[in-house]
């Protein structure tokens, strides 16, 4: 008979190494996700002034009342 705790690590009788996942993730995912959007808006940065300088960016015009 299989009896199964509750809580954060209910299933650690079932799936070894789960506790080890869930402590391992919730370090590891915040610094992945931070990499990726680092990479990403720098992808998003160099191809935005490499279309900026070809096709002549956004220009603004501000006028103070």
């Amino acid at each position: 008979m299989v009896v199964l705790k509750s809580g954060a690590f209910g299933l650690s009788g079932v799936m070894p190494g789960v506790e080890v996942f869930g402590l391992l993730s919730i370090i590891m995912f915040p610094i992945i996700f931070a990499i990726c959007g680092f990479t990403g808006g720098a992808i998003t940065a160099l191809l935005f002034n490499f279309f900026a300088e070809k096709i002549g960016g956004i220009q603004a015009n501000l006028v103070q009342k």
